[in-house]
């Protein structure tokens, strides 16, 4: 009888094996149905902000984030880029080199007497100068500045007023003199040269119907000669 209880009991298990869902072979539970037994598995890698394929269960869900300033720190522990306010209460970027300098800096400037900043971008050298200035005027003429090392102007590139509808180059010599200015407005296009007291001493200019002309000055601002082509007479004159 105890052959029959044994059996009896053998059927019961094997009975149950199935119920819960547990096929046996050879090889061991087979995987990939539900309520399974998977031996020897693996536990998932941690979710990378790198994988494009993150599971949305482990997504962030804070949309907005407050501070006053965020540091952004390389492997070494030292900050790199710092985001925040400044004295001013304005907002500033700044991006630093490996030694800790700053290289990039992007701000919303105050201007004195001004509600509203400007906008500005600036690019510094390894010594900390500033070699690079692109900002807004604040009638929102865009304005580009290049410096020497030693903080003098070199040249800009700059935007008049909407009236006036055009742009100007200034090259400046070693001392931050204006010693050429390129304009292209309503009035044409002039090429001018200037002395080391800022008076225009020559200009090249082209009138807007197309008409070239070349005058030069003296110290005190007078026309001392004029060279410009005359217009051609009209048919049947």
């Amino acid at each position: 009888m105890n052959w029959k209880r044994y059996g009896i009991v053998l059927v019961v298990l094997l009975m149950a094996g199935f119920g819960n869902g547990m096929v046996f072979s050879d090889e061991g539970p087979e995987e990939g149905l539900p309520g399974q037994i998977v031996r020897d598995a693996k536990p998932a890698p941690p979710p990378s902000i790198l994988d494009d394929n993150i599971p949305a269960k482990v997504t962030p869900t804070q949309e907005t984030v407050r501070a006053n300033r965020f540091e952004l720190m390389d492997s070494k522990g030292k900050p790199r880029a710092v985001f925040g306010m400044t004295p001013d209460d304005e907002p500033r970027l700044a991006l630093a080199d490996r030694v800790g300098k700053v290289q990039a800096m992007l701000s919303i400037e105050p201007v004195p007497g001004d509600l509203d900043g400007i906008p500005t971008l600036r690019l510094f050298d390894k010594a900390g100068k500033m070699r690079t200035d692109i900002k807004l005027t604040r009638d929102g003429n865009p304005v580009t500045v290049l410096r020497n090392k030693n903080g003098g102007h070199i040249a800009s590139l700059s935007g008049v007023p909407v009236d006036d509808g055009g742009t100007e180059w200034l090259l400046s010599d070693e001392n931050g003199q204006v010693r050429v200015a390129l304009s292209i407005n309503h009035a044409g296009t002039n090429l001018m040269f200037l002395d080391q007291n800022t008076k225009v001493r020559a200009r090249l200019g082209l009138k807007p119907d197309g008409t070239p002309d070349f005058i030069y000055t003296d110290g005190a601002g007078k026309e001392r000669a004029l060279i410009e082509t005359p217009k051609a007479k009209k048919a049947g004159r």
